[in-house]
C-alpha cells in the first residue's frame, strides 16, 4: 500500500514538473517574440488551464 501511495505521488510530482517546464518554455518563446499580442496569448492559455 506504502509503494502504491509513493508511485501516485512520484506521478503527480513528474506530471507538476512537466507542467511548470511547458510554461517555462511557452514564456521563453514568448519573451523571445517580444509581442505582446503573443506574450499575452500565451499567459491567457496557461491561466486557463
Amino acid at each position: 500500500m506504502l509503494i502504491g501511495f509513493s508511485q501516485e505521488m512520484i506521478r503527480e510530482l513528474k506530471q507538476e514538473q512537466d507542467a511548470e517546464k511547458n510554461l517555462l518554455r511557452d514564456l521563453n518563446k514568448a519573451i523571445h517574440l517580444s509581442t505582446d499580442k503573443t506574450m499575452t496569448d500565451l499567459l491567457v492559455k496557461h491561466i486557463t488551464l
